[in-house]
């Protein structure tokens, strides 16, 4: 089914009739989250003049980044390590006759401890710390050291618009399944799948690992993966189509290896799939006064 299209068990008609937007969760699904956040944001007509929403992917091309207060950790200051994110970002540009900020940005994510929603500077210094408070040089050799570690799994964020994003999405869910031992990685969502109208676990190694504070180790509960598959197994299943002819483009969003913006350009609506910022080109394009 169509989910722009209306029916019992949609994605679209189910995310309208939860009670809460907190409830909107499944674990490990945060592609759909945010996808019925930002439907039923848009369709009870909470984007005013001036409010405009962005779904953000958040990865790297390693496919794994390190993120603070995260449900998924016991601990909200011990890293967990996601191979992508993401979340709901509310831009409000201010009228240029009043006193306040000329913008206002928030995030919406529904894994993290901090506020619903934090304000986006806040939720960047806090989630990301290492890479907000380590991004000028340093003359300490080995802190020197530990920055260029860290550079290689400094987050990037891939910006649509959430009207592009709610018409172009679809996901099968293969991705989080296990075509050899016929096992979910996590409980799918029970909603149908979110098909458009056009339509793996992460290996950190101890020493980047304990450079955030956080373990490789399964057992300590803070390295998990949000898509759940290995690459080979993510290959085959974004290859292949499910008996019903259902397909996925979620690897197109997750994926990082296209042009970055660093100086934090206009986003590029035409893209189905958005633009691509590192951490400073996202603050100067959302956070300039």
């Amino acid at each position: 089914m169509d989910q722009t299209e209306e029916g019992d068990n949609s994605a679209a008609s189910t995310a309208l009739a939860c009670p809460s937007e907190r409830e909107l969760r499944v674990k490990c699904y945060c592609e759909e989250n945010v996808w019925r956040l930002a439907h039923r944001r848009l369709s009870q007509k909470q984007h005013q003049d001036g409010i405009y929403y962005f779904v953000v992917f958040i990865s790297n091309p390693q496919k794994c980044s390190p993120f603070f207060h995260q449900l998924a950790s016991d601990n909200p200051y011990q890293a967990c390590f996601w191979d992508y994110h993401v979340v709901l970002l509310q831009y409000k540009k201010q009228p240029k006759e009043t006193d306040e900020k000329k913008t206002t940005c928030l995030i919406w994510d529904m894994d993290s401890y901090l506020p619903y929603p934090t304000p986006l500077q806040t939720y960047l210094q806090e989630t990301f710390t290492h890479f907000t408070k380590n991004k000028h040089s340093t003359t300490n050799n080995e802190a020197s050291e530990i920055s260029k570690r860290m550079k290689a799994y400094a987050p990037l964020f891939r910006v649509i618009p959430a009207e592009t994003y709610l018409s172009h999405f679809c996901s099968d869910r293969m991705h989080m399944y296990n075509i050899e031992t016929k096992s979910w990685s996590s409980p799918p969502p029970l909603y149908d799948c979110i098909i458009a109208r056009s339509c793996g676990d992460t290996v950190v190694d101890n020493q980047v690992s304990s450079s955030f504070g956080g373990s490789s180790n399964n057992n300590s509960g803070t390295t998990r993966t949000c898509g759940g598959t290995t690459d080979d197994k993510k290959e085959k299943a974004n290859k292949d189509e499910s008996k019903d002819g259902r397909s996925s483009n979620l690897h197109k969003y997750v994926d990082m290896s296209g042009p970055i913006d660093e100086f934090g350009g206009a986003i590029c609506s035409s893209s189905v799939y958005g633009q691509i910022f590192s951490l400073d080109g996202l603050q100067r394009n959302f956070l300039r006064s």
